[in-house]
């Protein structure tokens, strides 16, 4: 590709159904992305957990038949679901610490180099360290900036109009305001309650 005329051009030429999905589904990374990221997240890794195990079961079950009963296949799918959502939790929890610390490391040796006048080592390790600790609970916050543009994206591409930039920041700027305002109002009215 070569420029955002080939990118309108393949938009356009994608199967309607699929320009549809992909618009739903900006949508609502637009308007509550955020909100759902941790149950799409985390469900969708039960429930490929689910499936496996009850797959596995009763590929076995033809092997030794008390794994094919449905009491069996049931708890199976139940524990591995709840195993892989665990793994899941776990490994996205040290990707945020590991972003964080990355992260940090790249802005602290930019500012050790700033204040230092060369490559200093407290830079990055500082940097490390904060951006490790910091990124974890700033990353809800986050959220609520990258789903929307995500979904501006995806809006932008099933409308067949994915070079249009002035769309792509209006839908960008109206679900920053809908999960942001939104997320405020919602804690403002429980707190008055």
């Amino acid at each position: 590709m070569s420029g955002p005329e080939d990118l309108a051009a393949l938009a356009a030429e994608a199967p309607i159904p699929l320009r549809v999905l992909v618009g739903a589904i900006g949508a609502l990374l637009l308007v509550a992305g955020a909100r759902v990221y941790r149950t799409a997240l985390f469900g969708s890794a039960f429930a490929l957990g689910a499936v496996g195990a009850a797959l596995a079961l009763a590929w076995a079950g033809t092997v030794v038949v008390a794994l094919a009963r449905p009491e069996v296949l049931a708890l199976g799918a139940i524990l591995a679901g709840v195993a892989v959502a665990g793994v899941v939790k776990l490994a996205h929890r040290i990707g945020l610490i590991a972003v964080g610390g990355v992260a940090g490391v790249a802005l602290g040796a930019g500012v050790g180099d700033l204040v230092g006048g060369g490559a200093v080592l407290w830079g990055p390790v500082a940097g490390a360290l904060v951006g490790a600790l910091a990124f974890p609970f700033l990353f809800q916050t986050l959220l609520k900036f990258l789903t929307p543009f995500v979904g501006a994206v995806c809006i932008t591409y099933a409308a067949g109009r994915p070079d249009q930039l002035w769309l792509l920041g209006l839908l960008w700027g109206v679900g920053i305001v809908i999960q942001v305002g939104l997320v405020r109002t919602r804690k403002a009215e429980e707190a008055s309650s």
